[in-house]
């Protein structure tokens, strides 16, 4: 199987190379994929000509990406909750709004009876004047 010297970049931006074994361009492409490395440059190399220091750089880089990956995964999660958090933080925003702004209706209907009331009083009292000075 031919090995493809590769260089990747890995979720949190850093550069990263090595040496990978597969069968094609693309199956090399898609296991640094499968290991959260986007790779940037995919050179094809001789068979089989990885030496004992390439096999553990390429070892190296395998172990590296998967705890990388686990830790986007909990980041994946971590901003999911938080914004969970924001749109309940935000649904109890509207709810109080909308809670003050009922409180507000109702106390303006009860001043606009209150003024009501007085304008018939006046209306009333002006009535029994006029009356009363005939």
């Amino acid at each position: 199987m031919p090995n493809f010297q590769y260089t990747a970049i890995d979720a949190q931006g850093q550069h990263t190379t090595g040496t990978v074994q597969a069968g094609s361009e693309s199956e090399a492409t898609s296991f640094l994929r499968s290991q959260n490395l986007y790779p940037t440059k995919i050179v094809k190399r001789g068979r089989d000509s990885q030496g004992a220091a390439g096999k553990k750089a390429a070892t190296k880089a395998r172990r590296r990406s998967k705890p990388r990956g686990a830790k986007a995964g909990l980041t994946v999660i971590a901003c999911g909750l938080i914004l969970l958090v924001g749109a309940l933080f935000i649904q109890n925003l509207s709810n109080e709004a909308r809670a003050s702004e009922e409180a507000t209706r109702a106390e303006i209907s009860e001043q606009q009876r209150l003024t009501e009331d007085r304008e018939e009083q006046a209306r009333q009292s002006e009535g029994l004047l006029i009356e009363s000075e005939k």
